[in-house]
């Protein structure tokens, strides 16, 4: 099986790696658009964990055997596995493109595996973007290193303020870092300000923030 060398020293294009706590490895990425939908993953709850897919992909145009290498594998709290394809809707809109992706559908339909597209247009969707920057800029870069929090003291802190959190912990840092690891939530559709709520609920394990 033929194994796609995802980050290279070659070429113009930005590359690098995306630390994931979630997957407890650096995930390679070789364009803003795919560092950016890592954050989509990281912070999905319904996402048990994922990596980049590098396997050669076989499928067929008529009689024709093409290739391909899709650039994300999820795996889903449901069981489920999910292939994940980022593209710019630009180049989605040329009718080569869309017939190429149109054929690796079905070709993994058939194969009983979900593929989905994830365009710039869901990933770059503001302020959710720029909240989830800000929450990964203020992860812990281990779990070992969570704020240790109980259930009832969370319980306590959910429908304050960020700024009250952070005066209760001994600063803000530690409210931000409570929302980066999943032990206090908001709401993402809003851009988080030092006033926004944050809450204390169960993890949904079937959410897609995409």
């Amino acid at each position: 099986m033929q194994i796609r060398k995802v980050v290279t020293r070659s070429g113009t294009r930005m590359r690098g790696y995306f630390n994931s706590l979630k997957a407890q490895v650096m995930i390679p990425w070789e364009s803003g658009l795919e560092k950016d939908s890592c954050l989509l993953f990281e912070f999905s709850a319904g996402i048990k964990t994922y990596r980049a897919y590098q396997e050669r992909e076989i499928y067929y145009d008529g009689p024709i055997q093409k290739s391909c290498y899709i650039d994300f594998l999820l795996e889903l709290h449901s069981g489920q596995s999910l292939l994940i394809e980022v593209k710019d809707e630009r180049k989605l809109a040329e009718p080569a493109v869309r017939k190429k992706y149109a054929l690796i559908a079905e070709h993994l339909q058939r194969q009983g595996r979900s593929f989905r597209l994830l365009t710039d247009a869901q990933i770059n969707q503001e302020p959710r973007r720029s909240n989830l920057r800000k929450i990964a800029y203020h992860r812990p870069r281990m779990k070992v290193d969570w704020p240790m929090v109980t259930k009832s003291q969370l319980e306590k802190l959910g429908g304050k303020s960020l700024q009250e959190i952070g005066r209760l912990l001994g600063g803000e840092r530690i409210a931000w870092q409570l929302l980066s690891t999943h032990q206090l939530h908001c709401d993402l559709s809003q851009a988080i300000t030092s006033s926004t709520i944050l809450s204390f609920v169960e993890a949904d394990h079937d959410s897609l923030l995409f």
